[in-house]
């Protein structure tokens, strides 16, 4: 039986008159009927189907299966959604840290899970009560989202604006169905858990991937990219003072970009470290290690310091109770130093980097502020710095801004001011400033900024995982006011 909690708050007496005491006293309510997010479980039959479907995903991605494994994901998928709408977002995830395009599916995996989403969404009768949707982060993508059709009519090339356009629709579908399938603390515990175990799994794709080569069937798919209408290969070699390094990852995978995906569930790692019992702290702590292998693989140099910024600070915070997790990250680094010896030369090479992007990215940023200055209202239309310079801006924020404007440029800051104004509000619910949910929130946040930091650094042009993680951030206060408040706090 659920305990509501009006009923569990009549055994706190509040003194009459004294508004502060009982302000203290609902605070105390609130902590004590909590089950803290790290205490979650993803569950032993959707976890062993989830993991089938990430063994599958790997498999065809080394030898061709034809369509039989898009078919049989297709139908564990099914069978996952329907058993349980929010496992439509567990899905989603996977879909970002495994190789999906040999799952010959015929249409895009992300199009397919969402369309499962929607379907348990309806099935399961959640669409009657929309209250949970509709919440400021929402509403500032959404209105990003109707915004940017403006910028597609002003682009020089509509067709290629157009595609890019679409993935912020694609972004807003996520985001919806992030609102719309989490309804409960325990559900999103779940998708946070499955969030840190996925990525740190994608270390291992990486280095079957890094050991096997091009010598897989993902690999003829990126040596032969037309013949599955796919994209040409992005490389994954990189030059290190003359010599060629294979990155540890998978063809056709971005080395920024995984870099950056991988830095909140980096976050999430250390906040369940932070607050979940200790059988489990070795656990949480060994996927944060694996989480920042598979950044260091990457070779991505702004990976090394957005990951070097996240631990530092986790540690600071953590005080004199950092001491365990500091071994084991010293172990970890130590052991990754010896293990590939390419990679100190790659990160004593940051120094000469930051030299080097005086004449490269630094003048891209300058280019992006003059082309925002042709147009600073509106911008000059989405893809038209590429169109004009053949090259992004490497800083996601001034690329909004050149080629949607103030108008852009403050919708897309917006939805990231809310986030932290509602983790902040978070805060202020608890009394007692050590519980556990406080201890993970503040985590899980470092990983947050972590992840707008990395942002500043490329272009991220998908925004799907991004407010995805903008979503849960958000659901963390959402659904902790609409559980022990009897309202709707959206």
């Amino acid at each position: 039986m659920t305990t509501t909690y009006s009923e569990f708050y009549r055994d706190y007496s509040p003194v009459e008159g004294n508004d502060y005491l009982e302000e203290d006293n609902q605070k105390v309510a609130v902590e004590s009927f909590l089950s803290p997010l790290a205490d979650a479980k993803v569950g032993i039959f959707d976890f062993s189907i989830l993991m089938i479907m990430w063994a599958l995903c790997l498999i065809c991605s080394v030898k061709n299966f034809g369509r039989a494994g898009g078919g049989i994901f297709f139908l564990l998928g099914l069978l996952l959604v329907l058993r349980r709408p929010s496992n439509c977002i567990l899905l989603f995830l996977l879909l970002f840290f495994v190789p999906n395009d040999t799952l010959q599916l015929p249409i895009g995996p992300f199009r397919i899970v969402a369309a499962m989403g929607l379907a348990g969404y309806v099935i399961h009768g959640k669409w009657a009560n929309l209250s949970g949707v509709f919440n400021k982060v929402f509403i500032w993508a959404a209105i990003l989202v109707f915004y940017l059709p403006v910028t597609v009519i002003l682009a020089s090339n509509r067709d290629i604006a157009l595609s890019y356009y679409l993935k912020y629709v694609e972004g807003l579908i996520a985001l919806f169905l992030v609102f719309a399938l989490i309804d409960s603390r325990e559900q999103l515990g779940r998708a946070l858990k499955w969030w840190v175990i996925v990525s740190a799994l994608s270390l291992i794709v990486s280095l079957v991937h890094y050991g096997w080569g091009p010598n897989t069937f993902l690999g003829e798919i990126h040596l032969d990219p037309f013949a599955f209408q796919l994209l040409p290969n992005i490389t994954t070699q990189v030059v290190i003072e003359g010599e060629t390094i294979s990155r540890i990852m998978w063809l056709g995978k971005d080395p920024n970009g995984h870099s950056t995906n991988l830095i909140f569930a980096l976050g999430v790692s250390l906040a369940l470290y932070s607050a979940s019992q200790y059988r489990y702290k070795i656990l949480w702590m060994i996927m944060a290690l694996m989480i920042g292998a598979g950044i260091l693989g990457t070779y991505s140099r702004t990976g090394l310091i957005v990951t070097f910024i996240v631990v530092s600070y986790f540690l600071l915070q953590r005080n004199i109770r950092a001491i365990f997790p500091l071994i084991f990250i010293v172990l970890g680094i130590l052991a990754a130093l010896i293990y590939i010896p390419a990679l100190p030369l790659r990160i004593f090479s940051i120094e000469s980097a930051w030299e080097a992007g005086a004449s490269s990215r630094f003048p891209l940023w300058v280019e992006s502020i003059k082309m925002w200055l042709k147009s600073p209202v509106i911008g000059m239309g989405l893809r038209a710095f590429s169109e004009e310079h053949y090259f992004v801006v490497h800083n996601s924020y001034l690329q909004i801004l050149a080629e949607a404007g103030i108008i852009g440029a403050v919708l897309y800051g917006g939805i990231i001011v809310v986030v932290a104004k509602a983790m902040r509000r978070l805060k202020d619910m608890f009394l007692d400033k050590n519980a556990k949910d406080i201890v993970f929130a503040k985590a899980v946040m470092i990983g947050f900024w972590g992840m707008c930091l990395h942002i500043g650094a490329i272009t991220y042009q998908d925004v799907k995982l991004f407010w995805m993680e903008c979503g849960v951030c958000g659901l963390m206060y959402y659904l902790t006011r609409k559980e022990f408040y009897e309202q709707e706090a959206f």
